[in-house]
């Protein structure tokens, strides 16, 4: 239970003037302007989302020299190694590459490295093999490759060009490629800087496009039509939890809609095994269904499962894989539990004082799979961030996630000196460190944290979009509500408050969910919604009234009809 909330401030005057305009719902204009959307344009384009909204593939820096090398390369068939990542950015990002090269008629090959293997990124044994051995003369990264000195000059060294297209934090190094395509080298507030690996992808194909355009190439052939690659930006984007405004939001709304047509076998048969309807598709399925088992192949086997399923046209087949990644799903939630009880436990034993401000935890056999979860359920959980590491070799790994208002990497960037490598976000990032060293850089991480955030480790308020009578709470309303999405970082689904509800009707469903049927306490004939409160404790069934909750709304799907839902997230 949270024990304080914030209900968020807003222009009430800016709100009703944008209700007035649009035609918009009170409550709805009130989360506009709270989203800083107060003006009138702004606000019609953002509820409206359109791929003319996007800007030009020029606008990124680095494009155009490396939609040329790339043309160079289709036109006169020298074979290309698209180069990726194993997470669902870098499958998702993989696939779209490879699929548009081949469309254009590219003598193209298409790797993804065995995270337990041979880890993460382009690395200089990548040059011998895949990249020559396959007689590539031009590689290009998706989704990684930001930090692959090395391996670039290796490639530079054997007479391979390499374009680089990452979106990972830029080293201080130049790179030697051909070209490097990432819009975080740039101004942190350009309109193209939060994509994610895939919607560089996506950008570079649309200039390769535009490039073999005035080269004429499409006489020749069918020029590929880039929407339908938009449902492998829509999943990449939100595995990969990059903010959904501005042109992610554009390009996830767009490919919403493909993903919801169910073009591609392997996606139908994803969203069979994960009980996806297509038609009724949204975001939060690809974040917690979709993309999970994605993610799953990369984690406990090979990513190349995922990058097979997506590219498969046979639907037999799409189903077997399809089924595979479901498993590995289902085993990566054991591991994760395990680990996580385990990590929850360790705490509790070894904890005699306050927490420290970041925690870190190392075990020998943790599964390098799926640490990385579990240190972002313990950063949920404790409200600091999280390091989790397991042993390989001589050397700890580990994946880190943080909380708002500390950027990880520069908390690993104080710690540098005993690190053998790093990189990723501000909220998630992964660290390599000789064995010897963990003591040191844990009590230098915490001096790093001290410093940085000293406010850490307080649970923040809840932070309530507004209050809502339940008898607003319509299918006309959930509709109008939809008009905010996709949902998802940098734009949650609205969190809503009620106050004085009286419990009509409650019953546990599942192993510990709490099902209830509401109404405001002073009007008991007036509507009653249905509610359900998920994990609920098992020692604390509801009373006759709610003195207060706050909650999401949804759907409740069942046998084809669908109505309001209240999704309770306090108390």
């Amino acid at each position: 239970m949270h024990s304080a909330w914030r209900i968020q401030p807003c222009d009430e005057a800016a709100a009703g003037r944008l209700a007035a305009a649009l035609s918009l719902p009170l409550e709805l204009a009130r989360i506009l302007v709270q989203r800083g959307i107060g003006d009138t344009e702004t606000a019609r384009a953002f509820l409206d989302p359109a791929l003319d909204q996007l800007p030009l593939p020029e606008s990124l820096d680095g494009l155009t020299p490396a939609a040329a090398r790339l043309a160079e390369a289709v036109t006169a068939g020298q074979r290309i190694l698209v180069f990726g990542d194993y997470d669902a950015d870098g499958v998702t990002a993989t696939a779209l590459l490879t699929d548009f090269l081949q469309e254009a008629g590219a003598s193209v090959t298409a790797y993804i490295p065995d995270r337990h293997q041979e880890g993460y990124g382009l690395q200089p044994r990548h040059i011998v093999d895949p990249a020559e051995a396959a007689g590539c003369r031009l590689i290009v990264t998706v989704d990684c490759g930001a930090a692959s000195h090395a391996a670039v000059a290796e490639a530079r060294r054997r007479g391979i060009d390499v374009v680089v297209t990452d979106h990972h934090l830029p080293h201080a190094d130049e790179l030697p490629a051909v070209a490097v395509v990432n819009p975080r080298q740039g101004l942190p507030d350009a309109p193209l800087a939060p994509l994610a690996g895939v919607g560089v992808a996506f950008y570079l194909a649309a200039g390769l496009r535009a490039h073999l355009r005035r080269l004429d190439w499409w006489n020749r052939r069918p020029e590929p039509n880039l929407r339908q690659a938009c449902d492998l930006v829509a999943l990449g984007t939100v595995a990969d939890m990059v903010p959904l405004v501005g042109v992610n939001r554009v390009l996830t709304h767009a490919g919403l809609a493909v993903l919801r047509e169910a073009r591609r076998p392997g996606l139908e048969a994803l969203m069979a095994v994960s009980a996806v309807s297509p038609p009724d598709l949204d975001s939060q399925d690809i974040a917690f269904r979709l993309a999970p088992r994605l993610n799953a192949a990369g984690r406990l086997a090979h990513a190349r499962l995922a990058l097979d399923l997506l590219r498969c046209p046979d639907p037999v087949q799409a189903r077997q894989l399809a089924q595979r990644l479901d498993d590995l799903n289902r085993q990566r939630r054991c591991l994760e539990a395990d680990i996580f009880a385990e990590a929850v436990d360790r705490l509790k034993r070894e904890g005699t004082g306050p927490l420290p401000r970041i925690l870190v935890l190392a075990e020998d056999s943790w599964h390098e799979g799926v640490i990385g979860i579990v240190a972002g359920r313990l950063a949920r959980c404790y409200h600091r961030p999280a390091v989790v590491l397991t042993r390989r070799g001589d050397r700890w790994k580990g994946s880190a996630r943080s909380v708002e208002g500390l950027d990880i990497c520069a908390v690993f960037r104080a710690a540098a000196q005993h690190l053998c490598a790093f990189g990723g976000h501000p909220m998630a990032a992964g660290l390599q460190l000789e064995a010897g060293r963990l003591a040191a850089f844990s009590r230098d991480l915490q001096a790093a944290v001290d410093r940085l955030a000293p406010q850490l480790g307080a649970p923040p308020p809840l932070a309530i979009d507004g209050e809502l009578d339940l008898d607003r709470i319509t299918p006309a309303f959930l509709d109008a509500l939809a008009g905010l999405e996709p949902f998802g970082s940098a734009n949650p689904r609205p969190l809503f408050a009620a106050r004085r509800l009286a419990v009509c009707d409650w019953r546990t469903v599942g192993r510990s969910h709490l099902r209830m049927t509401l109404c405001q306490a002073d009007r008991p004939a007036a509507r009653q919604v249905d509610a359900i409160r998920f994990n609920a404790p098992a020692d604390s069934p509801p009373g006759p009234c709610l003195p207060r909750a706050a909650f999401r709304l949804g759907w409740n799907r069942f046998n084809g009809r669908r109505s309001p839902q209240m999704i309770i997230v306090d108390p």
